[in-house]
């Protein structure tokens, strides 16, 4: 027996744990831990801000089912001045990590930021000088810490409270590996600021802040709902914007059920055998309830095949008037009952609706139907 335990259990590589593992015994999500009642929760809350830099993305290379590094580094690297001026208005005085996606633009982005007057610096893998540059950090000397691939996992500075990504990705675990950076508990530390960009693509392949809840009890709409939430307001924490998106979408979803069952009475006709003769013009002789012997069960079987409701109030008779106009029309291909009774609603001249092939009544409702729509 084998037992695995994991915080990113789905993979960039989209490699399936399955086959060395054949169940899920436990799983805790950042939502269970960020609303874990008492002595809970154990995460912090998350905000997020979108900045209005736009950096274009589009016709950038893939590779490995992420960006690739060198693309990145020629579309962000011109935009230095402009992201560090929107980092500088966005956190304050928060200690933040920032996310790049090379070493060339960790460091221009740190010069950056310290000719703004903050204490910066920037770290990367093989930096001879990191361990000093991070202890700085924690001691808090250091404000902003701008890395390149180091800081992803396994790096705890509890009260880092802003996390900035210039390193934009199609990956789910990688965004998520980078936001937990600064989803600690610490004293004096309400939430979690997520600096994100409005970043261009030709398609909707970025990873964005709500999904770090997907999998949970959200789906795609209401993540949707809640990303739009969170853009137009700040102050809105992520798991309040979910929780309102949710309530959104009920309330869209009433609305819906309600225009559906509107539109199911405004569309319905009667075809009782009254209405149906009404509709070619067939007189009755008689009063409707003088029946003295009732269609037979063949007769109220074929009008009731043809659509006709409650046939077996008819007589005999007219039964067999009714079924033999019916089979008359049908053999001259001229338009169904249902179809007179739509044209007759929709205005067409009476003895014109009645006149019409079954193929003409056809294109004629169409066209009257899609004018209706426009």
């Amino acid at each position: 027996m084998h037992l695995g335990v994991t915080a990113t259990a789905d993979r960039a590589d989209e490699d399936s744990l399955s086959s060395v593992f054949e169940s899920v015994a436990y799983e805790y999500s950042m939502w269970d831990a960020m609303k874990a009642p008492h002595p809970g929760p154990y995460l912090c809350r998350l905000t997020f801000v979108q900045c209005d830099l736009q950096i274009d993305l589009r016709g950038i290379r893939t590779t490995g089912g992420d960006f690739n590094m060198g693309d990145l580094e020629e579309r962000i690297t011109p935009l230095v001045d402009s992201i560090a001026n929107a980092i500088r208005q966005e956190i304050g005085t928060r200690k933040t990590l920032v996310f790049t996606p090379d070493v060339g633009s960790a460091q221009a982005i740190a010069s950056a930021l310290r000719s703004l007057n903050f204490e910066a610096e920037a770290v990367w893998g093989n930096d001879p000088d990191r361990e000093r540059k991070i202890r700085q950090l924690h001691s808090g000397k250091t404000q902003i810490l701008v890395n390149c691939a180091l800081l992803t996992e396994g790096f705890d500075c509890q009260d880092i409270a802003a996390v900035v990504l210039c390193r934009p990705t199609k990956s789910r675990p990688l965004y998520a590996q980078m936001v937990g950076r600064g989803t600690r508990i610490a004293q004096g530390k309400d939430n979690c600021l997520i600096v994100d960009f409005d970043y261009l693509t030709s398609k909707h392949d970025l990873v964005k802040p709500t999904e770090l809840f997907d999998g949970t009890h959200t789906d795609s709409e209401m993540l949707d709902i809640a990303m739009d939430l969170a853009k137009k307001d700040k102050t809105l924490a992520l798991d309040e914007a979910i929780e309102k998106a949710g309530r959104i979408k009920e309330e869209r979803a009433i609305v819906r059920v309600k225009a559906r069952e509107r539109e199911m009475k405004y569309k319905k006709v009667s075809y009782d055998p009254l209405a149906v003769c009404d509709t070619f013009g067939l007189p009755w002789r008689g009063t409707g309830d003088a029946v003295a012997y009732k269609a037979t069960e063949g007769q109220a079987k074929a009008l009731k095949n043809m659509g006709i409701d409650n046939p077996e109030s008819l007589s005999r008779t007219r039964a067999k008037t009714l079924l033999d106009m019916l089979f008359a029309r049908r053999k001259a291909n001229l338009a169904t009952h249902k179809q007179v009774a739509w044209l007759l609603k929709m205005g067409v001249d009476a003895a014109e609706a009645r006149a019409m092939s079954f193929e003409n009544a056809k294109t004629k409702l169409d066209e009257l139907f899609s004018r209706g729509r426009k």
